[in-house]
């Protein structure tokens, strides 16, 4: 946790100092992404002598992102963003034969502040870049979840109160942006994210007002990879492509060739 805690603070302090100078450079640009998204933090524990553990299944989810340049540069940016993915809880029962699992249903809204690294030129109209960042990650049942729980409960408990939990954390990852014209993109991002651990919001052992508990701290770690499109707009100008040129008009190709009248020298005359 300490590692995590240092990169949170070191990133915040990072994009705070950066978001104070943001003014004209590349554009701005909005996206929206969608994709798949692996949640990994599987645990074990006990709960009145029989052994459970728990996984997430794999899910999906969208993201929703607003990019502002930095002043005075072209490959710098500071991002913000909304995630939403769901990567239900899978609690198994290793007692029965044979073994039980039971799926709660679990969503993640993820705020995250970001310090984005462009390549400063592209190839074939394909730019890379790179984010690092921090995030607040608000785990939430669903109310498939929480009905599920007020009727099976949650392990050993035979009734058990779902709730939210959130928790900070940080990300780092990447992508490529194809450019299809001066204002439209496609977008491929994947990132890696480090969170707390999700507990439905219960509790770590048994309480005066629950008796299910979730005995269980740590971190947990997913993968995410989505496509979306880009919108560029407002500020500066995109950066160029490796393809572009500076090509004179036909006008200047004509001012070029012909000189002008002040230009012409006068003829000699005839007569002496």
């Amino acid at each position: 946790m300490s590692v995590k805690r240092f990169l949170q603070g070191l990133i915040v302090t990072v994009a705070l100092c950066l978001i104070a100078t943001v003014g004209k450079a590349q554009t701005s640009l909005v996206f929206v992404t969608g994709g798949g998204n692996s949640l990994k933090d599987a645990r074990s524990f006990e709960e009145a002598f029989i052994p459970y553990n728990t996984s997430f299944a794999n899910g999906g989810g969208g993201n929703v992102g607003l990019e502002l340049p930095i002043k005075r540069s072209t490959i710098f940016g500071v991002e913000f963003s909304y995630g939403l993915s769901q990567n239900n809880l899978e609690l198994t029962n290793e007692n029965t034969n044979p073994e039980t699992t039971t799926s709660y249903g679990l969503r993640d809204s993820r705020f995250s502040g970001d310090i984005v690294l462009h390549s400063p030129s592209t190839f074939r109209n394909i730019r890379p870049y790179f984010v690092a960042g921090a995030e607040y990650d608000l785990f939430s049942p669903t109310s498939a979840a929480t009905a599920l729980a007020n009727k099976v409960g949650f392990a050993y408990a035979p009734v058990a109160k779902l709730s939210s939990q959130g928790g900070a954390g940080v990300n780092v990852g990447g992508g490529l942006d194809y450019q299809l014209g001066e204002k439209w993109g496609v977008r491929i991002d994947v990132r890696y994210h480090i969170t707390s651990s999700p507990t439905l919001g219960l509790p770590y052992g048994i309480t005066p007002s629950s008796n299910a508990y979730f005995p269980i701290s740590g971190d947990a770690n997913s993968l995410q990879y989505s496509i979306g499109i880009v919108y560029h707009f407002g500020w500066g100008r995109s950066a160029p492509t490796s393809s572009s040129r500076q090509t004179p008009t036909a006008k200047e190709k004509s001012s070029k060739q012909k000189p002008s009248d002040s230009q012409k020298s006068s003829p000699t005359s005839v007569f002496n």
